[in-house]
């Protein structure tokens, strides 16, 4: 069984993922690749700078969603490219 949080708060844009969905509170390291697309090498790194946390449960390493949203929300924007 998996438990399942509102992530919403206030000061979320209308266009995040967050304000359509309850998303987990947490997610397994060997399903954050597919559900962020992000490596998983990437996760251990951006992990060890402080950006996201991961947690352990038994031998299962967890990705802290709350933290990965934030960091994900932190990234610049692409900029926009307008056809020609």
């Amino acid at each position: 069984m998996r438990f399942r949080a509102s992530m919403e708060t206030p000061d979320m844009q209308k266009n995040d993922v967050t304000q359509s969905k309850n998303v987990p509170v947490a997610v397994p390291l060997e399903d954050a690749p597919r559900l962020f697309g992000i490596s998983k090498s990437h996760i251990y790194r951006m992990s060890k700078a402080g950006h996201i946390d991961l947690r352990k449960v038994g031998r299962k390493t967890i990705v802290m969603t709350d933290t990965m949203l934030a960091y994900l929300g932190s990234l610049p924007q692409v900029a926009q490219i307008k056809p020609e």
